[in-house]
């Protein structure tokens, strides 16, 4: 052999060596394996807003101590504040973020260990600064890279602002396209939407889709990573309605059906959407009369739910065929002659969610709304972080309505379940007023009016019971789940 081939062949052998110890130890076979990082981030886009107070919730709903630290990043990112944050397994706590950096900001949640849920609320005064002051919340969720959707938005008789924040630290663009009942826009100026790193853009969505209805915010991430929410404000009330992303089986819930309950649906992709629609209530489920059998791609739909009696009502969306469909509700609580609108988004239903909400209101009702839509009764067991668990039973098709807190405060809570359900936190602060004169000498009670109403998802979470799995020798991670077949 030459010299050449003999220094090659070592060359090789040492190569080989190198790789072989890089790669990580396999694991034994059967063996549960966890997949993924144990650091991750959140981010709460709207976070911070000018004249208004803003605040966000954590808790550690796992088994382990959590810590994280939460960096409040306003327009110039070189004056961002960090705070960090330990958390015991079963713990909550409130941070104020408004009055720490000037102007409008996001906030970022990097979390290390434990299981971390977090949300985030604004309290505005409305447009204009008159009337009352109006409140919204949304679960900080992690950026998403591919699709992100903001349905069932408005800009009739509202502002509709759409907010893309950029936690990374390289530069992200998306093209943004709106369904708007049954046209679908792609204005040129949001064909390239540059967000730049630890920044926002925000989109005043009024300008390219004014006075319409209903409106679903399509981000089609080309580079980077973002998140996104938006921000409706009326003359006298404000809602943050976060962003999701293609499900083939959505479950929307409402805190009450009725006239003014509204339902929006959207088909993602210009292919038609074949679907099937149930209609879940406390009273069991039915046949969706109004929803059609098919809808037409890159259209939307605004439709309503009956009422069913005075509990929570739900509609499930599964997709035979066609394009991917997003959802949102949004309904009324009234008192007094006021009223405010909650928002939820659609979620695909799994065993184990995680949720937190903080707020200042003293005369605050949360409340979790819960839809079982399968064919079997769900046994839940509900631990509220502080407070004594709860067992539940929610029947096939059916909803309910859990009492989870009064008053001002930090509530969280974690829910398991036999079945897959889906869950959303219900907000709603009452304003006593002034007591009325008495009449006769008798006290008439106080006609309480709607201070602020407002709905928030949950955190879907991992699963305690791991799934066995056979691991490649090689490269150290799953080959094939059981029960699956190889490719």
């Amino acid at each position: 052999m030459s010299r050449f081939g003999f220094g090659l062949a070592a060359a090789l052998l040492v190569a080989a060596l190198l790789l072989d110890a890089s790669l990580p130890a396999p694991a034994s076979r059967g063996e549960p394996v966890r997949i993924g990082s144990e650091t991750s981030s959140l981010v709460c886009p709207y976070a911070v807003q000018p004249g208004g107070r803003a605040f966000l919730s954590l808790a550690d709903v796992g088994a382990e101590p959590a810590r994280a630290v939460v960096s409040i990043v306003p327009e110039n990112p070189a004056r961002a504040v960090s705070i960090p944050v330990a958390l015991e397994p079963g713990q909550a706590r409130t941070i104020r973020l408004h009055g720490r950096v000037p102007g409008i900001a996001s906030a970022i949640v990097e979390r290390t260990g434990g299981e971390i849920v977090a949300s985030h609320s604004l309290w505005l005064p409305p447009r204009g600064g008159r009337g009352p002051r109006g409140g919204g919340a949304a679960l900080c969720r992690r950026t998403g890279d591919g699709l992100l959707v903001v349905p069932h938005g408005s800009t009739a008789k509202a502002e509709l602002d759409l907010v893309l924040f950029n936690p990374g630290t390289a530069s992200a663009d998306a093209s943004i396209s709106l369904i708007a009942g049954k046209n679908v826009l792609r204005p040129q100026r949001l064909e390239q939407v540059s967000v730049p790193p630890r920044s926002r853009t925000i989109v005043r969505l009024a300008d390219f889709a004014f006075q319409r209805p209903e409106i679903a915010a399509v981000i089609q991430l080309n580079r980077g990573t973002v998140g996104a929410e938006a921000l409706q404000r009326t003359a006298s009330r404000v809602a943050l309605i976060a962003s999701t992303t293609q499900s083939p089986g959505a479950v929307t819930l409402a805190g009450a059906g009725g006239a003014t309950t509204s339902f929006g649906l959207a088909a993602i992709g210009r292919d038609d959407a074949g679907i099937t629609a149930r209609l879940l209530s406390f009273a069991g489920s039915g046949a969706a009369a109004k929803i059609p059998q098919s809808i037409r791609g890159n259209t939307g739909l605004r439709l309503g739910f009956p009422r069913r009696g005075d509990g929570p009502v739900a509609y499930r969306v599964s997709v035979d065929v066609g394009s991917q469909v997003v959802a949102g509700a949004a309904w009324p609580v009234a008192r007094g002659g006021t009223f405010d609108l909650a928002h939820a988004t659609g979620a695909q239903p799994a065993r184990r969610w995680g949720g937190v909400f903080g707020g200042p209101e003293q005369n605050a009702v949360t409340r979790i709304l819960i839809a079982n839509p399968g064919d079997d009764a769900a046994a839940i067991t509900l631990r509220p972080l502080g407070g004594e668990e709860r067992s539940i039973v929610v029947q096939a098709g059916s909803t309910e309505s859990v009492p989870l807190a009064r008053g001002a405060g930090t509530f969280a809570f974690e829910l398991t379940s036999d079945q897959p359900v889906v869950p959303v936190i219900e907000a709603v602060a009452l304003d006593l007023g002034p007591r009325p004169p008495k009449v006769r000498g008798i006290p008439r009670p106080p006609r309480p009016k709607v201070a602020f109403a407002f709905a928030l998802a949950a955190q879907v979470l991992e699963s305690r019971d791991l799934v066995p799995v056979e691991v490649d020798p090689r490269l150290g991670v799953p080959a094939r789940f059981p029960g699956v077949p190889a490719l």
